[in-house]
């Protein structure tokens, strides 16, 4: 699925809230039925604190959280 896009329903509300991300559901609109899907979303006040406090862009704090997260994978 390289270069492929996928269209997603995201539910306007969060089913759960953490420290940094709020998760949401979301349904894949496609053939595929791929089934349902969690989006996370940062809040405001993490936004704040990733710019400011760790002097940091979302997009490297998203990337460094997916790359933790590939690598406790593996190890477990």
């Amino acid at each position: 699925m390289n270069g492929a896009t996928l269209d997603f329903m995201i539910e306007d509300e969060p089913f759960s809230s953490g420290a940094f991300r709020d998760a949401f559901k979301a349904t894949c609109n496609d053939h595929l039925h791929l089934g349902d899907w969690v989006v996370k979303k940062y809040t405001p006040t993490s936004i704040i604190t990733i710019k400011e406090v760790l002097k940091s862009t979302v997009e490297d704090h998203t990337r460094k959280q997916v790359q933790m997260h590939a690598v406790a994978r593996n190890i477990t």
